[in-house]
């Protein structure tokens, strides 16, 4: 038998995934709705109507996609989520670069608090110990 010992918060990490990824896919159609009837449309810039319309609804569900597979033990799920993050921190990036130039210090407060954040998870997954726990699960 192949001993194997949870890496340190696994299952908290996933608890929060799902409750993060929950409470994007109930505000996500406030959003929606918010951008659609603000008079501030036409002051939303073209790559935030794309993020919020196109973007984050196939990150939401990409999201889930990627914890049930890490619930169910699937290594796959390992590198979903490594690219999720790499994907978020391309778009923190091009707005943040966007916000400064408009200055939009509102846009950059918000993008700065949530970067760390996205910063932690990506190092948190990439540890060696989580790609140990998923390939016993192969061997078997």
């Amino acid at each position: 038998m192949i001993d194997r010992d949870i890496p340190y918060g696994h299952r908290l990490m996933i608890s929060l995934g799902y409750i993060e990824c929950s409470i994007a896919l109930i505000v996500y159609p406030i959003i929606l709705i918010g951008l659609a009837y603000s008079e501030e449309l036409v002051q939303t810039s073209g790559i935030d109507i794309v993020i919020y319309v196109i973007v984050q609804p196939l990150m939401i569900f990409f999201g889930f996609d990627a914890l049930n597979k890490l619930r169910r033990k699937d290594i796959k799920g390992l590198e979903n989520v490594k690219i999720l993050m790499i994907i978020t921190l391309i778009f923190s990036a091009v707005g943040l670069i966007e916000a400064i130039y408009t200055q939009d210090f509102e846009t950059i407060f918000i993008i700065l608090i949530g970067l760390p954040f996205t910063i932690f998870t990506l190092i948190y997954w990439g540890a060696p110990s989580h790609k140990i726990y998923f390939e016993s699960f192969l061997k078997l």
